[in-house]
């Protein structure tokens, strides 16, 4: 499964990231509850490991976001707080299953598997701007009925661009989006593969389907 993981304590996280990798999951770890909403409504996720205590933004109001936006994706609340209140708030809120810490390691990975026997999350919608359709199960791209060949780093760019049509993604997304949350390409690297995106999906003679936005980022629409 793809995996986010999200807990601020690096003993906890490295040692959470070390088991699930060698359960063979791919896992995204981070420390910040800013911007984990954001990943979870834009990234193909199977799993969310969720600590309600990170900094930045609450583990309750995560939950409320992502349930908010109709997200069904599995999340397991993995917290040091432990009072009946809480996990009933969380378990109300939509999460998936519960689990406190201190917490044996086999028993979380045995609640992971519990999770991943209950099949995969339906398959996401396909995306249609402008005659250009993307097929994110398929991982197939067609404008006006002509198929468009693209890199899997130019097919996760115009993934997350068309899931957040109209609105301002930051380059740092993009790039965690292509390349992974650790990775460090330069923006020379991004704005190639934004160029040649552009190249691949834009009609000629007409303004790019992806807009640069100074100094902040790029914008999809027409």
């Amino acid at each position: 499964m793809n995996i986010l993981l999200v807990e601020d304590d690096p003993r906890i996280s490295s040692v959470v990231y070390e088991a699930l990798s060698e359960e063979g999951h791919h896992v995204d770890a981070l420390s910040d509850g800013r911007d984990v909403e954001e990943h979870l409504l834009a990234m193909p996720y199977n799993l969310a490991v969720l600590d309600l205590m990170v900094p930045g933004r609450d583990g309750f109001d995560i939950l409320k976001g992502v349930r908010s936006a109709r997200s069904s994706v599995p999340i397991l609340v993995l917290s040091a707080r432990d009072s009946m209140a809480d996990v009933v708030r969380a378990l109300d809120l939509g999460a998936d299953d519960y689990v406190t810490k201190p917490f044996h390691l086999d028993m979380l990975l045995a609640r992971v598997r519990s999770v991943s026997r209950r099949g995969p999350v339906s398959e996401p919608a396909m995306l249609s701007v402008s005659g250009l359709v993307l097929d994110p199960s398929r991982r197939e791209v067609e404008r006006d009925g002509t198929a468009i060949s693209l890199t899997r780093h130019e097919f996760a760019l115009l993934e997350l661009l068309m899931r957040r049509a109209n609105k301002v993604v930051s380059r740092r997304q993009l790039i965690e989006a292509g390349w992974g949350l650790a990775a460090e390409p330069t923006q020379n690297t991004l704005e190639f593969h934004i160029h040649s995106l552009r190249s691949k999906i834009d009609r000629r003679g007409e303004q790019s389907l992806i807009r640069t936005v100074r100094a902040m980022g790029y914008r999809f629409g027409d």
